[in-house]
């Protein structure tokens, strides 16, 4: 019963979050400032403040369904995903690992690694500021993988970060021309997962970009669901 209990208060604490990653998803593709107190939620289709529980569009479809209480303009279903998505993950990643720092760093990189692509799924851009929190995350999860005698530095650099570089090398050959945040994320990833996950992830990937070209991301899809794997092993 405690277990379940603590479930539940993790489903909504993640989707809380998730509401945090609607905001991000909705106002950097648009250069909106993050800053919820200066620029609080509004409607984008009638302006009107949205206040309290209608807040996050998941409590808003539990409440009144996926329009606005004020206009009754449709509220993109992607937000409500969002959120029902991350608490789901919390819940997952609170039953294999309990509450714990390692739980946080793993939660954290999953979720901000799929919000990542899901602006580049609807935008067809990758965000440096996103990019960076995944790398520094990755980071805190290989001091944790860590054992003792390993050297971090050489760690990071010779069995994680190489793979993401030669990864972007090997595509740049393919698209000609890729962007500084497209390689960051994918540097992100690498420092993620183990190298031969990476490895894997990275053939299935590139099998996927001769068949579809880079149509819907869909060559993205193999590291997200190998990187969802690996953080739950």
């Amino acid at each position: 019963m405690i277990i379940f209990v603590q479930a539940v208060f993790c489903f909504f604490v993640g989707a809380i979050f998730g509401n945090i990653c609607t905001s991000l998803f909705f106002r950097l593709p648009r250069n909106i400032p993050i800053n919820g107190i200066t620029h609080p939620p509004m409607c984008s289709n009638c302006g009107v403040k949205i206040k309290y529980p209608y807040y996050g569009p998941f409590f808003q479809f539990l409440f009144k369904g996926l329009k606005c209480f004020n206009c009754k303009a449709k509220i993109p279903i992607i937000y409500t995903f969002i959120e029902f998505f991350s608490g789901i993950f919390s819940v997952i990643f609170f039953l294999i690992f309990n509450v714990s720092e390692y739980f946080i760093v793993c939660y954290l990189g999953l979720i901000m690694i799929f919000l990542s692509y899901l602006i580049f799924l609807y935008h067809n851009a990758f965000f440096t500021k996103l990019n960076w929190v995944i790398v520094v995350l990755a980071i805190i999860k290989i001091h944790f993988d860590l054992h003792s005698g390993e050297d971090f530095i050489f760690f990071i650099l010779f069995y994680r970060l190489i793979n993401g570089l030669i990864f972007c090398l090997f595509i740049s050959k393919i698209i000609k021309k890729i962007e500084i945040e497209f390689i960051c994320f994918f540097i992100g990833l690498s420092l993620f997962i183990n190298q031969f996950t990476f490895l894997i992830a990275s053939i299935i990937s590139i099998s996927l970009i001769f068949i579809f070209k880079l149509k819907n991301g869909i060559f993205i899809i193999p590291f997200l669901l190998f990187t969802f794997v690996s953080l739950l092993l």
